[in-house]
């Protein structure tokens, strides 16, 4: 029997034990020998960066949006800073492909939305834990059309980080810590490329990426 041991973040109590019991369902459903084991659960930032090193786990499933995160790639990135190694499964309620990208840049091996199908996140665990990386139906032709249409092209990644940091109201100072740039540098960038390339002000860049959908209304 292939048993994957699972990791389960999110800041939603709710959220984490209707997935336990769902992966509890698929243990005693299933008739292939394939066995999902929560050995660990956490509802804060804290909590997962403090198991991220477990060498008992072999997938991490995580949400995005924890308080205190800066910026909604910045969990990703701070479990892999940590951990090369780790596994990470995408588990959020975003469906905006630009965030999906990101976190695929980022490193993290799949992307599940909680409003699809939950039975794609079995699929996700296995091929994981496998070794693969795993893109849910019709993901793989969204990036490539995204790519293809990227409506910030003229932008280099530190550029468009900091674009859509601004347009979802993260503060200067954490863009500085999170990109490991300084407040001057960032001011540069807003005169002389996203000014440029996208022809508004620093005042309407949310209203801009709104309109591009790279930021979701909500946030």
């Amino acid at each position: 029997m292939q048993t994957v041991n699972v990791y389960i973040a999110d800041d939603h109590e709710i959220i984490i034990n209707g997935l336990i019991e769902l992966l509890n369902k698929f243990n005693t459903d299933n008739h292939n020998h394939k066995y999902i084991n929560v050995v660990g659960r956490g509802e804060t930032a804290e909590s997962l960066m403090g198991n991220i090193e477990r060498d008992d786990v072999d997938v991490f499933i995580s949400d995005l949006g924890f308080e205190g995160t800066k910026g909604k790639m910045s969990i990703v990135k701070s479990m892999l800073e940590v951990n090369a190694l780790a596994n990470i499964i995408v588990f959020s309620m975003r469906e905006n492909i630009n965030t999906i990208i990101a976190c695929y840049q980022a490193g993290a091996k799949a992307y599940i939305t909680k409003k699809g199908s939950m039975v794609r996140i079995f699929d996700a665990i296995f091929t994981v834990a496998d070794g693969g990386t795993y893109y849910a139906p019709g993901v793989l032709d969204k990036i490539g059309l995204q790519t293809l249409n990227n409506p910030l092209k003229g932008l280099d990644e530190r550029d468009q980080q900091v674009f859509i940091m601004l347009a979802e109201r993260v503060e200067v100072e954490a863009i500085c810590e999170e990109l490991n740039i300084t407040e001057k540098t960032i001011s540069n960038i807003i005169t002389n490329k996203i000014k440029p390339v996208l022809g508004v002000n620093k005042k309407d860049f949310r209203k801009k990426a709104i309109a591009l959908g790279l930021v979701e209304v909500s946030l």
